[in-house]
């Protein structure tokens, strides 16, 4: 009897700790923003985030410009919309006068903000090239929900990139499943 206490003690746990463990994670929540009426995601349940309004409209050419004046724009994804799994895309870079940056390098995370949670894999991108172009691969947006993608400009010295980021923007994107 006490080793059935002692099981159901520890899902217990584990369910308030990590109910995405138990198929049971919530794709909102209200202290975090999320736009009420999204679907719940628990097991065999569909999410559609489409309606938020906190998520950007997947096209090419999309260009989000940071703080600092420096715009990323999105050339293509792999697949396009943004989709459950592995996603690539092709970006430019462009400084403050709308002029390619190169050899700049690109930190990329994605996390989901719903769930408070970080991409398993962090995304990797090249540095850029004369034309400001990188690529961003291994991006996982392994589960159904909103996503915020943000991507960091590194200046790089002697191939080394810089501790602070010149500039940074955010790409929000609902992905359905």
């Amino acid at each position: 009897m006490r080793l059935l206490a002692r099981r159901f003690s520890m899902v217990s746990l584990l369910a308030l700790a990590c109910p995405s463990l138990l198929g049971a994670c919530s794709s909102h929540d209200e202290t975090q923003g999320a736009s009420p009426g999204l679907a719940a995601g628990g097991a065999g349940e569909e999410v559609s985030c489409t309606g938020d309004a906190r998520v950007d409209v997947f096209e090419e050419g999309l260009a989000k410009t940071g703080d600092n004046g420096f715009t990323v724009m999105l050339e293509s994804g792999d697949p396009e919309p943004p989709a459950r799994g592995n996603n690539g895309w092709s970006v430019t870079v462009l400084d403050a006068d709308g002029q390619p940056l190169s050899d700049v390098q690109l930190v990329v995370t994605a996390k989901m903000p719903d769930h408070g949670h970080m991409s398993p894999t962090t995304p990797e991108a090249t540095m850029t090239d004369a034309d400001g172009k990188s690529s961003i691969s291994k991006l996982d947006l392994f589960m159904a929900g909103v996503w915020f993608v943000d991507v960091s400009i590194m200046a790089t010295a002697g191939g080394a990139e810089t501790a602070e980021p010149m500039d940074s923007v955010r790409f929000a994107f609902c992905v359905e499943g």
